[in-house]
Formats: structure tokens, sequence, C-alpha cells
């Protein structure tokens, strides 16, 4: 089966939409206890919104405060593929 990436833009005034986020994020996210789909087409939930699938999401634990994105722009808000953007 095929990748299929979700294309999202940029919400977020403070995490900006860039390749080097992005890879960044994908050593996090692909590990997420939560969100079962993250790492696999959505990503940098913090930049670009909530998850299309935002309401099927369980919260059993967030690895975005142990992200490098995270700290690099001093996020204090966690489960962003549930509530959105930062």
């Amino acid at each position: 089966m095929a990748e299929e990436t979700i294309e999202k833009e940029q919400k977020s005034k403070i995490v900006p939409l860039s390749d080097q986020n992005l890879a960044v994020c994908k050593n996090y996210c692909g590990t997420c206890p939560s969100h079962e789909q993250c790492g696999q087409s959505e990503f940098l939930f913090c930049s670009v919104g909530a998850s299309h699938n935002n309401d099927t999401i369980t919260q059993r634990g967030c690895n975005c405060p142990e992200c490098d994105v995270w700290m690099n722009y001093g996020l204090s808000q966690m489960y962003f593929c549930i509530h959105g953007e930062a």
C-alpha cells in the first residue's frame, strides 16, 4: 500500500511548515501513543492544525513535549493533533 500524504498549509503563526521541522517531527510523531495513524501520512500538527480524523483520537499520551520543534518554538500545549495548531 502506497503512503498517502495529506497536503496541508501552515496555519500557525509560531511554527513554520518547513522541511527541517517536518523531518524533526517525523522522529517523534511516528511513535505517538494517541494517534495511531500519526507518522504515516500526517505530521507537524503544531503548524498545520488538527488531524483530519481528530474525532477518533483518544488521549493516551503525547510526544510533543519531547520534540525539538516543540522546544525550539517554546510551545506549551499538547495534543495538537486534536486541538489544532500552536
